[in-house]
């Protein structure tokens, strides 16, 4: 079971720090994990600020089994999933478009949590090595296409 640790309110120029810290690399890991625009990760990254601070203030956030900044990229994948999730083209729809046997690697893999080892037998390929090479490929292929659907529904 994971420790739990009691969550010490910091004051606001703590709190104001931290937040400063954290930008850049929030940014980042919702713009790589995510492929959100700048824009679309900049105004997550103010929400999830507004909702750390609104869960301290509430005394929601009591006890933490992570670091505070593992909550806080929390926060903000849960709020960029949310925005991807209401937007017309979803990452369901473009896996389904990729070719065989991208498809099925990705869902097996990531949808289903098999072991590339369970894949291979199950697609028929050589081995684990094959498989990790290809899903390699199948995720450039789909971040290539999401990033070209990003782009038309901003234009």
């Amino acid at each position: 079971m994971a420790k739990k640790d009691i969550f010490e309110i910091p004051d606001e120029k703590v709190l104001n720090l931290f937040f400063e810290q954290q930008r850049k690399k929030t940014l980042v890991v919702l713009q790589n994990r995510l492929a959100l625009s700048h824009d679309d990760a900049e105004d997550i990254y103010q929400e999830a600020c507004v909702a750390l601070y609104q869960n301290i203030q509430s005394g929601k956030l009591v006890e933490l089994t992570s670091s505070l900044s593992t909550y806080f990229t929390s926060i903000c994948m849960n709020k960029g999933k949310k925005l991807l999730d209401r937007r017309p083209a979803t990452m369901r729809d473009i896996v389904q478009d990729l070719p065989s046997p991208c498809e099925e690697i990705l869902w097996s893999y990531y949808g289903d949590g098999l072991q590339m080892k369970e894949i291979a037998e199950l697609i028929g390929f050589n081995g684990p090595d094959s498989v990790k090479s290809k899903k390699s490929q199948c995720m450039s292929k789909l971040k290539e296409r999401f990033m070209r659907i990003i782009k038309e529904f901003y234009e």
